[in-house]
């Protein structure tokens, strides 16, 4: 792993909002909560980071749909003093990244959490719910043909261990899917905290 830089807070919350604004299961409530607050998306995948008023707001709709700062969803337990970074990732790093403790992620993976164990799966036809199979084929047919999602966000205790994906359990099974494909270098959104391990879906 080489990191490229730290980033703030905000940063992290533009990249996790705009990694889910055209996913299937989360994509339509960020559309349905920005209608209600009267909001272009355009708040989301075009974000000004240097405006505090959109800064807020994106704080604000992270927090409501997904708990992030509530302690609740997605995120209880998950440590105040986390530190941001984007990094690169090559192929080596990708064996070091689990998925979350998300009941339908360990299920696809058999217990494992591995998503080369969740490929397997996927592959003989295993179905679970709260994951769309298509989704992943058709993202790794993207990322054979050269197309790279957004950056996943995944979480740790510290530098260069094992990774939790937080944000992006489609992307990782896609990129395992099409791993002859995928470039040396992967960009990754990183958050660090030696209290990771409190959160609790790592």
């Amino acid at each position: 792993m080489k990191i490229i830089r730290d980033i703030t807070e905000n940063e992290f919350v533009s990249e996790f909002l705009k990694g889910e604004i055209d996913s299937l299961r989360f994509g339509a409530t960020i559309r349905e909560i920005s209608k209600r607050d009267h909001k272009n998306t355009s708040v989301v995948t075009n974000p000004d980071l240097k405006s505090e008023i959109e800064n807020k707001y994106r704080a604000e709709l992270l927090a409501e749909f997904r708990g992030f700062g509530r302690n609740t969803y997605l995120f209880p337990g998950f440590p105040s003093d986390t530190k941001w970074k984007r990094a690169y990732m090559d192929h080596g790093d990708f064996a070091k990244i689990k998925y979350c403790k998300f009941w339908a992620w360990v299920e696809m993976s058999e217990g494992s959490r591995r998503p080369a164990d969740g490929v397997k799966n996927i592959m003989k036809g295993k179905c679970v719910e709260g994951i769309d199979n298509d989704s992943v084929l058709k993202l790794a047919k993207m990322i054979m043909d050269g197309t790279l999602p957004p950056p996943m966000i995944l979480v740790s205790t510290q530098d260069n261990e094992g990774f939790v994906v937080l944000e992006g359990h489609t992307r990782i099974t896609a990129f395992m899917l099409a791993a002859e494909h995928i470039p040396k270098e992967v960009e990754v959104i990183i958050g660090l905290s030696e209290r990771m391990d409190r959160w609790r879906f790592y």
